[in-house]
């Protein structure tokens, strides 16, 4: 039963994560199956941060798919921009300080599994989703140590089907990653004539 609904989970969120990757609001609305499937399969393996993770994601999925519905100009109003040393400090501080609070009360009120990581996975997906929210062009990146260490947490957890779906976000990172930066040098490049 549980490898049938990881299966589901998986071929979904890989069709949400390429829509996200192109850009496409239609991945909004099909977001919401993987994220209820997967918040049973975290409960199930005492993954309780990520499955809280998901209901996290079940209402800014809500905001995102509002916002798009509203006002559909907003699909590619934001440019793409690059993280800022400064910003990368505040964050990398703010991921260290949630990652402690959060597995210092998993460890003392719960018998979660895996507790430092989970917890480390879910600051990190909430931190690096405000910057994909954000057309941060180093978000793709971020995503590469996030996926990795989701790779090793769902092995580590026998929910083999997900590994597997990490991997192929590695990719569709790269891919990301390489397509938004050629989006972004293009944009540099008519920016600078626009001002004449």
């Amino acid at each position: 039963m549980n490898q049938a609904i990881e299966l589901i989970a998986v071929l979904n969120s890989l069709a949400c994560t390429c829509l996200y990757a192109k850009q496409k609001s239609t991945g909004w609305p099909l977001g919401y199956l993987s994220l209820i499937l997967y918040g049973y399969l975290f409960f199930k393996a005492g993954l309780y941060a990520n499955m809280t993770l998901q209901f996290i994601f079940i209402a800014l999925q809500s905001y995102g798919w509002w916002q798009r519905s509203v006002d559909k100009s907003k699909e590619n109003v934001l440019e793409i921009t690059h993280l800022t040393p400064k910003l990368a400090i505040k964050l990398i501080t703010l991921v260290i300080i949630f990652t402690i609070l959060i597995s210092s009360i998993l460890k003392t009120n719960s018998h979660a599994a895996l507790v430092t990581l989970d917890a480390f996975l879910m600051v990190s997906c909430l931190t690096n989703q405000w910057l994909l929210a954000q057309k941060i062009l180093e978000n793709w990146l971020i995503w590469l140590v996030i996926d990795t260490g989701y790779i090793i947490l769902f092995a580590e957890k026998h929910l083999y089907l997900s590994a597997m779906l990490y991997t192929v976000y590695l990719v569709i990172a790269m891919y990301a990653y390489v397509t938004w930066k050629h989006q972004y040098d293009g944009e540099a490049r008519i920016a600078p004539k626009a001002r004449l």
